[in-house]
């Protein structure tokens, strides 16, 4: 922050406040031509020497810091070289990674005014890898949510991204399909069965079947039921529609799609506390302390754990 100024008065107002005084007290007047006179000159010669006291006199406060600082024992930082952040790629489809050494030139445009170059150099080795990424993914169990970070991670967006929790619900999707059975069964039934050790919970689960065709996906109405096997969950389609093929993650295909149409539980299944106690003779018993569970002259012990 920069001091405030003893005198803020500049050189020109010096120069037109003289000229007024010298008016008033003396007479004088500026030539009708506007020619400078000597009376002109020596108000200038003077307006120049004050306003060089004054331009000392404005700088006392920033002195006087700088003799505070030194008081204290502060000392100005040495002058350090200027760094800019670089980044180095390989050319297209080179044959092995590149080593960049320490010390290696870059040159910036020249400033403003200037006409030498700005030459920079690297502080470090750095080896440019061959190596791209292909995708940089944030996932959230506690939440079943993801982000897509890639745009941040290529230097595509400046914007800050949280690196431990996601933005988007995750999908949770099962893609199938079998050509030469489903797109030739248009109009009829069709039966597939799903095995599963956890079968008997898909009744409960909210899930969603669609079909592709031109204009996206479109709803599908199933029916399913358990079937004798065990693990085993049976899913009849009445009256398939036409599928039409569709390209997913390159393959091109008749596709049929099941969603579940929920987000995966916040927690993981908890167990509350078990609680438990013990008596001898109707007596309370202190695990603390040694005991004859079935007493001195024992005959059952009764456990109980309804509680």
């Amino acid at each position: 922050m920069q001091a405030p100024k003893i005198d803020p008065r500049t050189y020109q107002d010096i120069v037109a406040e003289t000229e007024t005084l010298a008016h008033e007290f003396s007479g004088w007047q500026p030539q009708a031509d506007g020619v400078p006179d000597a009376g002109q000159a020596l108000i200038r010669i003077f307006g120049r020497f004050t306003d060089l006291i004054i331009q000392r006199l404005n700088r006392v406060p920033e002195k006087n810091f700088l003799a505070f600082l030194n008081l204290i024992g502060t000392e100005p930082l040495p002058p350090q070289p200027a760094r800019v952040p670089l980044t180095f790629r390989l050319a297209d489809n080179a044959p092995v990674d590149a080593v960049v050494p320490v010390g290696a030139q870059a040159a910036a445009p020249p400033a403003a005014g200037e006409e030498d170059e700005v030459i920079f150099e690297t502080e470090q080795e750095l080896l440019v890898t061959r190596s791209q990424i292909v995708a940089a993914y944030v996932y959230e169990p506690a939440t079943d949510r993801y982000s897509d970070c890639m745009p941040q991670v290529q230097g595509q967006s400046d914007t800050p991204f949280t690196i431990f929790a996601g933005t988007q619900p995750v999908d949770h999707e099962l893609y199938l399909a079998c050509d030469p059975l489903l797109l030739d069964a248009a109009g009829r039934t069709v039966r597939i069965n799903l095995y599963s050790p956890e079968q008997w919970q898909w009744e409960r689960w909210p899930i969603q079947w669609a079909y592709w065709r031109e204009d996206g996906w479109q709803p599908l109405t199933v029916t399913s039921q358990y079937v004798t096997a065990p693990g085993q969950w049976q899913v009849t389609i009445n009256a398939l529609p036409e599928l039409i093929p569709h390209e997913l993650n390159g393959t091109e295909a008749g596709w049929l799609r099941t969603r579940l149409a929920l987000s995966l539980p916040p927690t993981q299944p908890a167990v509350a506390p078990i609680a438990m106690g013990m008596g001898s003779n109707n007596n309370p018993v202190d695990f603390g302390k040694p005991f004859q569970p079935f007493g001195e002259s024992y005959t059952y012990w009764y456990l109980d754990g309804a509680k």
